[in-house]
């Protein structure tokens, strides 16, 4: 065979190579959903319709992400929408509750307050009496959750009327019958549909109201003790509770058994109550700790250079920010005006007889003018507002030597 032959029969071959090249990319296409390329087309022309074929799958990948999107959407407004329903649902069957406890033909006509009564802003000294009644109002609230626990645990249900008795039980329990009212209907729809919303979601949890205030119970007596009013004592409450690490339906039962006139009760030092058994001496440490006992002596008051009274004062010495004089325009012989503000500092009288405290405030008025003869022995006059300058001295000119200890504000 001559040379000629050998490549006419390699361009023979090449030439059906090709045709089955191309019949195989055209199948490829086809079966890609594209038209196959004209007659007489080259590897290029095929190359070319690959690429427009990527260009189409790569939009429809988008438009299906797209799709996607949009339907995680649809559903994340469709699961919005039936939570809005079983909440809207809950608060209806917490209503009707509500309601029909009210069409009770057995109960009796005392309906509880209408408004929640103002909590109690009072400052109270922070004494061992102090800690005993904080000691008595958390148990106080536990008796009212073992009263909850027993009904969610029977089946009872709850609504007003069974709240109502309930939580009358327990105030004769303690024996405050005649100093604790009912929660108002405010607080006690609250409760029964903090309760309700408790039940429903401890079908399958197997929580128990009193195991999870155990729980915190160690939690709570140093905050509530710190506070000096009932105000702070129920903010201080519902702080530690929501920073504990129960439940949600749980902490929201344990805020609303906490009802107001229950923190006005135990947080009014003016009201007797019976403290036997409860130990004063555990909610301070031992010692006065950073206090500083200080003695009196004789101070001169002047007005204009002249001595307008003689009488015991304390006269801060180094260490403290003090000056002669008020912004009244009275001055002192001695150091008597402590600088600065002491908000939360203690006083306690050690010896003497009866002096008083008074402070002014940034604007040079007088925020605090109080007795603190009352507060002896282990007692303490809390300071309850930001001052500019305080005095400590007897009452008129009265120049009985006196001692105090004073205290730096008790940790939170």
């Amino acid at each position: 065979m001559n040379l000629e032959a050998k490549f006419t029969q390699l361009e023979t071959q090449l030439n059906a190579q090709h045709t089955a090249l191309i019949n195989a990319l055209n199948a490829l296409l086809s079966a890609l959903g594209a038209p196959p390329p004209a007659p007489g087309a080259t590897l290029a022309d095929v190359l070319g319709a690959l690429n427009a074929l990527n260009l189409v799958l790569t939009g429809l990948r988008t438009d299906m992400a797209d799709q996607h999107a949009a339907l995680l959407n649809q559903l994340e407004l469709q699961t919005t929408t039936l939570e809005l329903l079983n909440s809207n649902q809950s608060l209806n069957a917490q209503r009707m509750l509500v309601a029909l406890s009210n069409l009770d033909p057995c109960k009796t006509c005392d309906v509880p307050a209408l408004d929640i009564p103002p909590i109690d802003a009072t400052p109270r000294p922070v004494d061992q009496e102090h800690c005993k009644r904080a000691q008595a109002l958390i148990y106080a609230i536990k008796r009212f959750l073992v009263k909850l626990d027993v009904l969610s645990s029977f089946g009872i249900g709850f609504s007003a009327e069974t709240i109502k008795n309930a939580y009358t039980e327990v105030i004769t329990e303690l024996g405050v019958t005649e100093n604790l009212v009912l929660p108002s209907f405010v607080e006690i729809a609250q409760l029964v549909g903090a309760c309700v919303a408790y039940v429903v979601s401890n079908v399958f949890a197997g929580n128990s109201l009193v195991a999870g205030y155990t729980a915190i119970e160690s939690d709570l007596l140093a905050p509530l003790y710190a506070a000096t009013s009932a105000e702070g004592g129920k903010a201080a409450y519902i702080t530690a509770v929501q920073a504990s690490l129960l439940p949600g339906p749980v902490k929201a039962v344990l805020i609303a058994a906490a009802y107001t006139a229950l923190f006005n009760l135990y947080y009014d030092n003016t009201i007797a109550l019976e403290l036997t058994g409860y130990d004063g001496t555990i909610c301070a440490p031992a010692g006065p700790a950073n206090c500083t006992v200080l003695v009196s002596v004789v101070d001169n008051v002047l007005l204009g250079g002249s001595v307008q009274a003689t009488r015991h004062a304390i006269a801060w010495p180094s260490g403290y920010t003090a000056g002669h004089d008020q912004p009244n325009g009275y001055s002192h012989s001695e150091t008597a005006v402590l600088l600065g503000n002491y908000e939360g500092f203690r006083v306690r009288k050690v010896s003497g007889d009866a002096i008083r405290l008074f402070a002014f405030g940034a604007a040079g008025n007088v925020v605090i003018d109080v007795p603190i003869a009352p507060y002896v022995g282990e007692s303490y006059f809390v300071l309850p507002v930001a001052t500019a300058s305080v005095v400590v001295d007897s009452y008129g000119s009265d120049t009985t030597e006196f001692s105090i200890e004073l205290c730096p504000p008790l940790a939170s």
